[in-house]
């Protein structure tokens, strides 16, 4: 699978929840298959913007070459790095899902123990949504079980 699809996926669903406090800025020049040209464009493009209209972006980047160019066209940038390690207690069940659902979105499915996450299937209204396929019979199985979580958590509220 190619990484620009994989970034492409995870970027819209960021995308869509910043929209509301974005700018959208047109490119200054046409993008190329040179990764190191395209950074280049991208920050002349912010830097264009920023002396046009006297905001101050910040680029966000996972990539250590990208500060260089953020540097050159004096752009304010924060960079992510990925931790060395993880505490495990940092971990909730619902960063663990959304891991799951980012993962079947962007892979276009995951097999999780025995049931099949689709994130591209045919009849996709909503790009938050997936669809789960179970083998053979494994679907009351499944609903047994969530009957049986949803109770639980009933109790115990």
């Amino acid at each position: 699978m190619k990484q620009s699809r994989k970034a492409a996926a995870l970027a819209l669903a960021e995308y869509d929840a910043l929209s509301g406090h974005a700018t959208l800025v047109e490119a200054a020049e046409h993008t190329t298959a040179d990764k190191e040209r395209n950074d280049d464009v991208f920050t002349r493009t912010i830097s264009a913007h920023k002396r046009a209209h006297g905001d101050i972006p910040v680029v966000l980047t996972c990539d250590a070459a990208m500060v260089d160019y953020c540097e050159i066209e004096n752009l304010e940038y924060f960079l992510f790095q990925l931790p060395k390690t993880i505490d495990p207690g940092l971990v909730t069940h619902r960063c663990f899902m959304s891991l799951i659902h980012k993962l079947a979105n962007v892979m276009g499915f995951l097999k999780v123990g025995k049931v099949t996450l689709l994130g591209e299937y045919q009849g996709r209204r909503s790009p938050d949504e997936l669809k789960a396929v179970f083998p053979n019979g494994d679907y009351d199985w499944f609903t047994k079980h969530l009957r049986i979580s949803r109770n639980l958590l009933e109790k115990r509220r």
